[in-house]
């Protein structure tokens, strides 16, 4: 309740706001009446309660600046979905519960613990990134008292541990018989409805993401040589794509049904990925994701010929360095292709 003073007909209001037993605001207002100072002292008093007043802390969750900011970027045109997952992921926790305001580096330390149990440590960084630039958001855009310093320290702390660090390159190749032994335990369970062998030797034979593979190539953009992909991955945009259908992609696709939806592959990407990863665990193959099926496929490009650009043609790679690590180039490889280049030297007898 405000505290009214009234001296020489004149009433000022003075509000004072206390946390743990400390004055943290105060503020006083002089008025001709002692209803209007009252009302006044009661007003901002409610503001600071219910969190509206300019003075008083946010009650903003970490979940409302991540929405916020991802708002920010949808905007602004800008593509989320590289960040989406971390995003999901930060809403739906207990840290996301918490008023931004209020959050340490201890408990995004703790947060980024319980989340790095079942993730590898880039997935932990890229969670980590993606709240940092919440909170520059926060600072920038929704004015409210956030450090920064607050994720870098819990950044700092978690690569120490060994929780949040960069992604490893993956190098791991898929046989033949690898796919063969996943396709026939699949195909020997009951109920099942995706054509998981058609699914997985695409991915290799056309090895973009499975996002783009699986519910996303309609057959009006299939025209027997190319498929037109629109809203591809781009670090800075979305972007559309005509891409070349290798000849293996293609006599797999000449065996698909057209289905009423108009999807050339009308089934979901996270089943598929769940068949895979059962299969792998009951058949004790090691290490083994859908995603590796397409590095496999940008392999096996790379060892039918094909160079730098024309494989990212097919593949919708980005950055030819990233490319560069799926050629798993020997240096006997580069003498073989030089040798079979090179014309024969010719000797004359003089």
């Amino acid at each position: 309740m405000p505290t009214i003073r009234d001296r020489n007909g004149r009433h000022t209001a003075i509000v004072r706001i206390k946390s743990g037993g400390v004055i943290v605001h105060q503020e006083t207002e002089t008025f001709d009446s002692h209803k209007q100072a009252y009302l006044w002292g009661c007003a901002v008093e409610e503001q600071f309660k219910n969190g509206t007043h300019p003075g008083a802390p946010s009650k903003m969750t970490v979940a409302d600046v991540v929405k916020a900011h991802r708002k920010a970027l949808e905007d602004a045109g800008k593509d989320t979905r590289g960040m989406s997952n971390s995003m999901k992921h930060l809403i739906d926790s207990r840290l996301g519960m918490m008023p931004i305001v209020r959050v340490e580096s201890g408990d995004v330390v703790t947060w980024g613990k319980d989340f790095g149990e079942t993730r590898a440590p880039g997935t932990v960084l890229h969670a980590m990134m993606t709240l940092r630039t919440c909170y520059q958001t926060a600072r920038a855009e929704l004015n409210l008292k956030v450090d920064v310093a607050v994720v870098a320290d819990a950044v700092t702390q978690l690569m120490k541990l060994g929780i949040a660090g960069k992604s490893t390159e993956r190098d791991r190749r898929v046989s033949d018989a690898e796919i063969d032994r996943i396709c026939t335990h699949h195909e020997s369970l009951a109920g099942t409805t995706i054509p998981l062998r058609i699914a997985l030797n695409l991915a290799v034979a056309l090895p973009r993401r499975s996002g783009e593979l699986f519910s996303k190539m309609r057959w009006e953009h299939y025209d027997g040589e190319t498929i037109k992909l629109f809203g591809t991955k781009d670090p800075k945009k979305v972007r559309n794509e005509v891409v070349p259908v290798p000849p293996a992609a293609k006599a797999i696709i000449s065996l698909l049904p057209k289905a009423k939806e108009g999807f050339i592959c009308p089934w979901d990407r996270k089943s598929i990925s769940s068949a895979v990863f059962r299969a792998c665990q009951m058949l004790g193959i090691d290490d083994l994701h859908l995603h590796d099926l397409r590095h496999e496929g940008v392999s096996r490009l790379f060892e039918a010929g094909l160079d730098i650009p024309r494989v990212a043609m097919i593949s919708g790679h980005q950055s030819w360095a990233t490319l560069r690590r799926y050629t798993h180039l020997k240096p006997a490889d580069v003498i073989e292709r030089l040798t079979a280049q090179s014309p024969t030297p010719t000797t004359s007898s003089r």
